[in-house]
């Protein structure tokens, strides 16, 4: 889904639609945002998910919702697919925390 989609198929407790306080548009059920970005600074983007003060989980295209937070083999295997990617990586991340989100988004509209 991307950070722009609304999720048609779930009834969103929240939707959040062109509120700047929330860095544009996002998806918002139940507590968590999810967001599509792309990754330039990757060493940057892992120090801020170490730092969050609440859990930053990666979707996957096939499902999986793996727990990003200070998960340094996971985070080992996207610097190389990052590096692969010739230092553009395209992820998918559902965050529960505003603050989170916010430094997040914040940080992606930097990474240029």
């Amino acid at each position: 889904m991307h950070y722009n989609d609304i999720n048609k198929d779930t009834p969103a407790t929240e939707t959040i639609k062109n509120d700047p306080r929330y860095g544009g548009r996002s998806y918002v059920n139940g507590g968590y945002s999810v967001i599509k970005l792309n990754i330039v600074n990757m060493n940057q983007f892992l120090n801020l998910v170490n730092n969050s003060t609440g859990p930053v989980h990666l979707l996957s295209p096939d499902g999986r919702k793996e727990l990003l937070n200070h998960q340094y083999t996971l985070q080992r295997e996207l610097r190389q697919k990052h590096l692969e990617a010739k230092r553009s990586l395209r992820l998918t991340l559902e965050l529960p925390n505003p603050k989170d989100y916010m430094t997040i988004v914040l940080f992606s509209i930097g990474d240029c």
